[in-house]
């Protein structure tokens, strides 16, 4: 026994030193001890990327697009997430939309990026940072918000509630683009057109490009312009045109593309079949003074019945002119009302007055009454009316005991306009006007105007394609070949997917018609990178350094104290 006093004092010499450990511990954690550690890049990741259309520009190392830049600088992002990390995908260009909310399956994330294409749209980085706003108050944790831009269109500074990083994309300002393009005829019997376009140069020095027109490929014609640094040329070229697309297309002098950014460089355009403009006539008697009209202000004139509502509802005409008696029911379409004997839309007869009636004033800013002079216009006799909300009157009158009464008046009826003469013109000094020739041509060229199919269209902007009664769907195949289904309602189709440029064809009831859709912006065309993301400077997806953490030792330092506890209870029962 005397041989094993030693190591009875060593043990409990053991177990005094584990007990007192174990109660430092203890005493450690009652304090919440914590240090800072690093932490990964983001817990929860908000992404903001830029698919507008200078997002296409390739002025990257090797050619790259500024959006294949942006989109694997946003996949290192998602790469540095870990289990249970959480990510978002917010997209902007002319508006903003979530692709992929807040999830934990980081691969759902890395494929939507890969997915993720430029749309030849305007760029409006408020609405995303609003929506990545949004996306902050419901993040699972920590958020931080990376925007990954050229900036070249600057958003304003953004409360986010979180963190906000700008990676910058982009290299250059150098750029040529076609802002404005159109074409009107010569007003000859031949096919001869004049073409006009609009060239800016965002860029910091002179530049010379040659503006061609082309059909298929082919050039047509061509002209050489020289336009100043950060200004714009006019250019305009005469040819002979046969109907069908054509195209203008910038080209440097070499004969390549004269810039990074191709989007903005081509325009296609659409000559019309014919130039007249179908106006459809429904005359409950013979109206000579308005026919010579029609036919000097270039009509092609069709003849209605007042009740052929199919008729009038045919996509194919601009213009309706009932004179006389008028349909309960309006076709959808651009309406001219000529002395109806009853009520028509928010216009109430309310009895007829006897004139002479003397015309006291017009609207001189209305586009009908723009170039017309009606001081010296009488009227014999004129329906009293009354009227509801959204008519207003174009002419008034005044009677012979001095009252006021609308002569004619207009309102609109979705995107068709109606505009009523309260008066038979032949029973007035109106035809024998200069006026009466310059307000029915105006009637023609408005209605022509509101064509939805005419022109070239900027990108993103909805059309509203006109079918025959009885059409339910409209089929719109795009210049990238996806084809689309729409439903149409009472001989309107609204088709909203114009988010690329080129031409779109537009199929409903075996009737096929064609529209074309340009970038045409002149702001999107300046391709300089900003300087800055409202009050955010540029940043390198590294350049945000290791982000720190509080780490809590309490939980840690009881463990401990556990441990140490239980290595007592060991020592003191073992017998040596």
């Amino acid at each position: 026994d005397l041989a094993l006093t030693p190591l009875v004092r060593l043990r409990r010499g053991l177990v005094l030193g584990l007990q007192l450990a174990a109660l430092a511990a203890l005493a450690a954690a009652a304090a919440a001890p914590w240090v800072s550690a690093a932490a990964r890049d983001a817990l929860a990741l908000v992404l903001v990327v830029d698919t507008s259309a200078s997002m296409l520009a390739r002025d990257e190392a090797d050619g790259a697009r500024r959006l294949d830049v942006a989109r694997q600088a946003a996949l290192e992002l998602v790469a540095g997430l870990g289990d249970g990390d959480a990510a978002t995908l917010v997209v902007a260009d002319r508006g903003a939309r979530t692709v992929v909310p807040w999830t934990s399956d980081l691969g759902a994330v890395r494929r939507a990026l890969e997915r993720l294409e430029a749309r030849h749209l305007g760029t409006d980085l408020d609405d995303a940072l609003a929506l990545a706003a949004g996306a902050v108050a419901t993040a699972p944790a920590g958020p931080v918000v990376h925007v990954l831009s050229d900036g070249a269109r600057p958003a304003g500074p953004a409360r986010l509630g979180a963190p906000l990083r700008w990676i910058r994309v982009g290299t250059t300002g150098e750029n040529l683009a076609l802002v404005a393009a159109g074409l009107r005829p010569r007003g000859t019997t031949e096919p001869v057109w004049e073409v006009f376009a609009s060239v800016l140069n965002a860029g910091a020095a002179p530049r010379e490009v040659v503006l061609g027109l082309e059909r298929d490929g082919l050039p047509l014609a061509a002209r050489r312009v020289a336009v100043p640094a950060g200004g714009e040329r006019v250019v305009t070229i005469e040819a002979r045109l046969l109907p069908g697309p054509v195209s203008l297309r910038l080209r440097g002098l070499d004969g390549r593309p004269p810039d990074a950014q191709p989007t903005d460089d081509v325009v296609h355009l659409l000559v019309p079949r014919d130039t007249a403009t179908p106006v459809g006539l429904a005359a409950a008697a013979p109206a000579p003074a308005l026919a010579r009209a029609l036919d000097a202000a270039g009509a092609r004139v069709r003849a209605l019945r007042t009740d052929d509502l199919a008729g009038a509802s045919d996509p194919g005409l601009r213009l309706v002119v009932y004179v006389g008696a008028a349909p309960p029911r309006l076709p959808p379409r651009d309406v001219l009302l000529v002395a109806p004997p009853g009520d028509v839309g928010p216009a109430r007869r309310a009895g007829e007055v006897e004139g002479p009636l003397r015309v006291v004033g017009w609207d001189r800013d209305d586009p009908l009454l723009r170039w017309a002079d009606l001081d010296d216009v009488t009227v014999a006799r004129a329906a009293r009316l009354e009227l509801g909300p959204g008519a207003r009157a174009l002419v008034q009158g005044e009677a012979p005991d001095g009252a006021q009464v609308p002569l004619v008046v207009a309102w609109h009826d979705g995107p068709a306009r109606r505009v009523l003469v309260a008066f038979d013109p032949g029973e007035s000094t109106w035809p024998l006007r200069a006026s009466f020739p310059i307000f029915v041509r105006a009637c023609l060229v408005e209605a022509a105007a509101r064509d939805p199919l005419l022109g070239t269209r900027p990108a993103g902007e909805p059309v509203l394609v006109p079918v025959a009664p009885g059409v339910a769907t409209l089929e719109v195949t795009r210049p990238d070949g996806r084809v689309d289904r729409v439903a149409a309602r009472d001989g309107l189709a609204v088709y909203g997917d114009t988010d690329r440029a080129g031409v779109y064809v537009a199929r409903a009831g075996g009737r096929e018609e064609r529209f074309s859709v340009a970038l045409l912006d002149a702001l999107e065309a300046r391709l300089a990178p900003g300087e800055r993301l409202g009050a955010v400077d540029p940043a390198g997806p590294g350049d945000e350094g290791p982000r720190r953490r509080a780490l809590d030792l309490a939980p840690w330092l009881a463990l401990a104290a556990l441990g140490l506890l239980a290595l007592e209870a060991a020592a003191y029962h073992r017998r040596w």
